[in-house]
């Protein structure tokens, strides 16, 4: 009986830290799901940008960034802990980052084509304007 319970001692504790390392592994409830954290960081870029090309107009957004950023997963329904689980959890699982990162840069590349089409659409040549430069001044 003795020989039994010393044979499976070691084999219990090695499964269970099998267990807990697998247990470990997962993500906790407390992180945010795959599809609504992809589209948190694009709209997060999407408002970085934004911020940065009015940041050479006002200062004042570059101080409030993190309230635009907060702003942006709290309409999400996600607290900032759990914004902060999410990014340490990724932060220790690069290759599932980079998954997610490469989704939201195809996105923005896809955005972006739609813009450079729209920007692509003719506007009236310059003889067709009228050039306000040759009316006469009247006295």
């Amino acid at each position: 009986m003795k020989k039994a319970i010393h044979t499976l001692c070691p084999l219990l504790v090695f499964l269970g830290g099998i267990a807990l390392s697998l247990y470990g592994c997962r993500p906790s409830g407390n992180i945010i799901p795959t599809a609504p954290f992809e589209t948190i960081v694009y709209q997060a870029l999407v408002a970085n940008g934004i911020a940065t090309e009015v940041d050479s107009i006002s200062s004042a957004i570059a101080e409030r960034r993190i309230d635009l950023y907060s702003g942006i997963y709290q309409a999400h329904g996600y607290t900032q802990a759990q914004m902060d689980s999410t990014l340490r959890y990724y932060g220790q699982h690069p290759e599932e980052l980079d998954k997610i990162l490469d989704h939201v840069v195809a996105r923005i590349q896809e955005q972006m084509a739609k813009l450079n089409a729209l920007d692509s659409v003719k506007t009236p040549s310059d003889s067709a304007t009228l050039e306000l430069i040759s009316l006469p001044v009247l006295d």
